[in-house]
This record gives structure tokens, sequence and C-alpha cells, in this order.
């Protein structure tokens, strides 16, 4: 009979150290969620108002922003240009 209140004893203990670790493993995941909540809450909190306040400025530097992009567009199209052009001179010294 001893030894079956030993592995009686045992499976108990074993149980009981089973159940609490899931407890324990249980309370972890609810902190980690609660804690990543909180972060996304804060960043959703710092971000929103940047947003809102560069779409304030936009809209009311709409012809400025407009101008800006064309600026930049006209730039871009005359890189390309003067690339292709210098390219047209002979082969590229860094790829030959």
């Amino acid at each position: 009979m001893k030894i079956q209140e030993t592995i009686a004893s045992g499976c108990q203990k074993i149980k009981e150290f089973a159940t609490a670790s899931a407890q324990y493993v249980v309370k972890i995941a609810g902190q980690a969620t609660q804690a990543i909540k909180n972060l996304a809450m804060r960043i959703y909190d710092f971000v929103v108002p940047l947003f809102a306040s560069m779409k304030g400025w936009v809209g009311a530097n709409k012809q400025l922003v407009m101008w800006s992009l064309g600026s930049a567009a006209v730039a871009v199209a005359l890189y390309a240009l003067i690339t292709r052009m210098c390219s047209k001179q002979g082969p590229n010294p860094i790829h030959a």
C-alpha cells in the first residue's frame, strides 16, 4: 500500500505543479497582452495628433504642396534625361 500511496501522492504533486504552471502562464500572458495594449494606445495617442496636424497643414498649404510635388517631378524627369544623355557617351566605367 505504501507504493500506491507514494505514486498517488506523486501524481497529485505533478497535477498541482501543472495547474500552478498553467495559471502562471495565463497570468504572464495576460500581463503581456495588457502591456502590448497599453503600448499600442500610447503609440496611437502620439501618432493621431501628428497626422491631424499634418492634414491641417497640408489643407492650409495645398498650393505649396502641389508646387513642391511638381518641382520634384520636374527634377526627377531632368535627372532621368541627363542620366540617359550621359550614358550614350560611352561605356560606364563602373560597369566596364
